[in-house]
């Protein structure tokens, strides 16, 4: 009698810790805690308890977080593509262009110079690489008249001063 009173009470303080076991293992598995978990007389496995479900909820939380941060990084993942086909679409058609531009300079006979608002030679065609030689990158004035500042009869100044049209014929040779 006295060993089944003992195996009684045994059971009885070992089902909440049963109990609460499986809850654990249902809360590492992700599974819903669906059987209602009865109060234990022991204060401690009930507050272990409380702390699983507090635990369980915060990791829901987070992962739903996640779920949604995730989701946002898909859709900005899907924008950046995107802005980079248009770059690509964009950068070929560039390129396709000065491919056109570069041949149609090459074949001019006449030399042609392009400055930039600072009057620094940006592009220059063969026959003007012939007539001054290389002047990629300096400024005009020094490239073609040995000057240290613009000309005052400079056309390309004229020309943004005023978006006229202005020449100046020089024989170079």
């Amino acid at each position: 009698a006295a060993l089944f009173i003992s195996y009684r009470r045994v059971a009885k303080i070992a089902a909440p810790i049963v109990t609460l076991s499986e809850v654990t293992h249902r809360i590492a598995r992700n599974e819903p805690n669906v059987a209602p978990f009865e109060p234990s007389p022991f204060a401690e496995i009930n507050e272990l308890h409380r702390n699983f479900q507090t635990m369980a909820t915060a990791v829901a939380q987070r992962e739903a977080d996640l779920q949604e941060r995730n989701e946002e990084l898909a859709v900005t993942e899907g924008e950046l593509r995107s802005q980079v086909e248009e770059y690509l679409t964009i950068y070929d058609a560039l390129a396709a262009e000065k491919a056109k531009l570069d041949s149609i300079l090459a074949s001019m006979n006449e030399g042609l110079s392009i400055q930039s608002l600072e009057y620094q030679v940006l592009l220059q065609n063969r026959a003007h690489r012939e007539l001054f030689g290389d002047s990629l990158g300096k400024y005009c004035y020094e490239a073609y008249s040995h000057n240290t500042s613009f000309c005052s009869d400079c056309p390309v100044r004229l020309a943004y001063e005023d978006g006229a049209t202005h020449t100046r014929l020089r024989k170079v040779k």
